[in-house]
This record gives C-alpha cells, sequence and structure tokens, in this order.
C-alpha cells in the first residue's frame, strides 16, 4: 500500500531536511513542491531576496532530490522526481526577476 509523507521542515536547512526524511525507508516518488516568490523591481532587488529565492526554489530542490535519490538507489527499485516548476520560467512577467530565473533553472 502506498504511503505519502509530507515533510515539514525549512528545506534551506540541509540538517532539518535529513532530520526530516531519515525516518522514511523506501521512496517510490518525490515531488518537489516548495516555492516563494517576492515581487521587486530591478533595482529593488536585495542580496536577501536573491539568496531566500534560490535557496528555497532551487537550492532546496537539490539538496532533497540528492537525499532521496540515495534512498532510491539503496532500496534498488528506483523510482521518480517531479519537479514543480512554473510558467513564470519560460515567461518571465515584470517584478519576479529573481523567481522566473529560479523557476527557469528547474525547467532546464
Amino acid at each position: 500500500m502506498s504511503q505519502n509523507y509530507p515533510i515539514c521542515a525549512d528545506l534551506t536547512d540541509l540538517e532539518q531536511t535529513q532530520k526530516a526524511v531519515k525516518p522514511i525507508e523506501a521512496v517510490d516518488c518525490l515531488i518537489n513542491n516548495a516555492g516563494i516568490m517576492e515581487l521587486a523591481d530591478f533595482l529593488g532587488i536585495s542580496p536577501e531576496h536573491v539568496e531566500r529565492q534560490f535557496s528555497v526554489n532551487l537550492k532546496a530542490v537539490v539538496f532533497l532530490s540528492q537525499i532521496i535519490v540515495k534512498k532510491m538507489i539503496a532500496a534498488g527499485n528506483g523510482g521518480s522526481i517531479l519537479n514543480m516548476s512554473s510558467i513564470l520560467g519560460q515567461r518571465p512577467v515584470k517584478f519576479c526577476g529573481i523567481y522566473n530565473c529560479t523557476k527557469a533553472a528547474l525547467t532546464c
């Protein structure tokens, strides 16, 4: 029987992420669906805007996926990873420059 394990953690914190998924033994499918968008015009983009959005929208996806792929390999059954992106990764809109970039990176 299938079981779902929603992960309630700050995925930008690698230690917290590892702790959250440690009890999960075998994984067939990972759905990366966390994301944030902070609106700003080009001159209003701060280093914090960039760091937060890249940390949640891209870095967390990469590092959680690495952890889960190791579990998939250990189980020997393969698996699937679904990265939820956004149309804004392909069709950027005003005031969402950093978000657009992070979602485009997931699409590649």
